[in-house]
């Protein structure tokens, strides 16, 4: 028998939760705080929304 987490699954779950209970945009999400938690061999980095970084870029 497999056993495993689903921590994606799970990672996901939580931020559709937030996002649903705060109402407002999530701008960035940061890496889950896993030690040693790589993706394609490298370290999972925070995302931001591109739209986000057009427009900080538009105002200087």
């Amino acid at each position: 028998m497999v056993k495993g987490k689903n921590a994606l699954g799970r990672l996901l779950m939580k931020l559709r939760e937030e996002y649903i209970s705060n109402q407002k945009p999530i701008e960035c999400v940061p890496p889950p705080p896993i030690v040693g938690f790589i993706l394609y061999g490298s370290a999972v980095e925070t995302v931001c929304d591109p739209a986000l970084e057009f427009e900080k870029e538009d105002y200087y």
